[in-house]
C-alpha cells in the first residue's frame, strides 16, 4: 500500500493559479487526482504533467459527489491516506511531514489542521500546548482521510451536494469508531465565503462586542458578505435533511452556525442572511423553498452496517 496522494475538487478553475498549486504539490506528492466540477473540459490542466490524473463528467454534480470520485481513484491506486483541497487552497508546507507522525495510529480516520480566515477577526488558534487534540468534526480543505475510514462510513453523501457535507461525514466516522486529530501546529489559512471586512469603528465594535459576549454569531455583524440564494437554499435543507438522518445520534450541523438547536439555527443563520444580503426577497424565497424540501426529502434514520465496524 502506498501512504498518501492528494485530490482537489475544481469550479471554474483559472488555469494559472491551479498549476502553481500543483507545482507546490509537487514537493509534497508523488501524485495528485483533480476532479473538476465544471460543465466544460479543462483537461489542458494536466498538459506536461504527467503525475496529474485529471477526471471531470462536463457537469456539476456536487462536491460530495467530487470527493468520492477523488476518494475512489486513490483506493484504485492504493493509497492509504488522501488529502481533500479546495482549488483555492493554501497547504502549508510543513503539512505532510507533520500528518506522517499519525499515519500508524489505529484509530485515526481524519487528520486536520487550524483553519483561520484572516478576514474574520473573531476566529482565533487554539490557545494550549497540545501538539494534537481529538475534534468533532473538520472542513474537507486540507483534512488527511483513512481511504478504509471514509468507506466504512458509507463515504459522503452525495445527495447533500453541497453545504453540511463535511458535517455529515466528519459525524460519521466518529460513530463508526475513528477519531478526528487536529494537528495544531499546521495551520490552513483558508477564505472562508466571500466577505469584506467593516474597518470601521462599527466593525471593531462588533468584534469587541462578540468577544465580550461570547458570540461568534455578533461578532459576524463585522464585516460584509456576499449571500448566495443557492448556498441559502442547500444549507436551509440539508440542516433538516441531516438531522432526519442522524436522529438517533443528536443534532448536527448547529455547532457550525453557534447554536445548539434548530431554532437558534433558524434565526441566527436566515436572520442574519437576509439582514447582510442586498436581494432580501431572493434570500428569504430560498429560505422557504429549502425548509420545505428539507422537510418533503424522506430519509430513515443512518446507521452503520454493523456496530462496532472497525476493529
Amino acid at each position: 500500500m502506498k501512504k498518501a496522494t492528494v485530490g482537489i475538487v475544481l469550479f471554474n478553475p483559472e488555469v494559472e493559479t491551479i498549476n502553481k498549486n500543483i507545482e507546490l504539490l509537487k514537493k509534497q506528492f508523488d501524485n495528485i487526482i483533480l476532479f473538476d466540477n465544471t460543465d466544460d473540459d479543462n483537461s489542458k490542466l494536466i498538459e506536461n504533467n504527467d503525475n496529474v490524473i485529471y477526471m471531470s463528467e462536463c457537469k456539476n454534480a456536487g462536491i460530495a459527489y467530487a470527493l468520492n470520485q477523488i476518494m475512489e481513484k486513490a483506493d484504485e491506486l492504493g493509497y492509504e491516506w488522501v488529502v481533500t483541497l479546495d482549488q483555492d487552497s493554501k497547504i502549508p508546507e510543513n503539512m505532510m511531514t507533520e500528518y506522517e507522525k499519525y499515519f500508524d495510529c489505529e484509530n485515526v480516520g481524519i487528520l486536520c489542521s487550524q483553519v483561520i480566515d484572516k478576514r474574520r477577526k473573531y476566529m482565533k488558534l487554539a490557545d494550549n500546548d497540545k501538539a494534537f487534540e481529538s475534534v468533532g468534526k473538520c472542513i474537507t480543505s486540507a483534512s488527511c482521510t483513512r481511504v478504509d475510514a471514509w468507506k466504512k462510513a458509507g463515504k459522503y453523501d452525495s445527495s447533500l451536494f453541497i453545504d453540511l457535507v463535511d458535517n455529515d461525514f466528519s459525524k460519521r466516522v466518529k460513530i463508526v469508531g475513528y477519531d478526528i486529530y487536529r494537528v495544531n501546529n499546521v495551520i490552513l489559512d483558508q477564505e472562508l465565503g466571500v466577505i469584506e471586512y467593516k474597518d470601521t469603528k462599527m466593525g471593531h465594535f462588533f468584534v469587541w462586542l462578540g468577544e465580550k459576549t461570547h458570540s461568534k454569531n455578533i461578532a459576524k455583524l463585522s464585516y460584509k458578505k456576499k449571500v448566495s440564494p443557492l448556498r441559502i437554499y442547500y444549507t436551509n435543507r440539508n440542516v433538516i435533511y441531516l438531522n432526519k438522518k442522524h436522529k438517533k445520534y443528536g443534532g448536527i450541523g448547529y455547532e457550525s452556525y453557534y447554536c445548539k438547536s434548530f431554532a437558534g439555527y433558524y434565526t441566527k443563520f436566515n436572520l442574519s442572511s437576509i439582514m447582510r444580503s442586498d436581494h432580501k426577497m431572493k434570500i428569504l424565497k430560498a429560505v422557504v423553498k429549502g425548509t420545505k424540501d428539507g422537510i418533503k426529502l424522506s430519509k430513515k434514520n443512518w446507521m452503520p452496517c454493523r456496530p462496532n465496524w472497525k476493529t
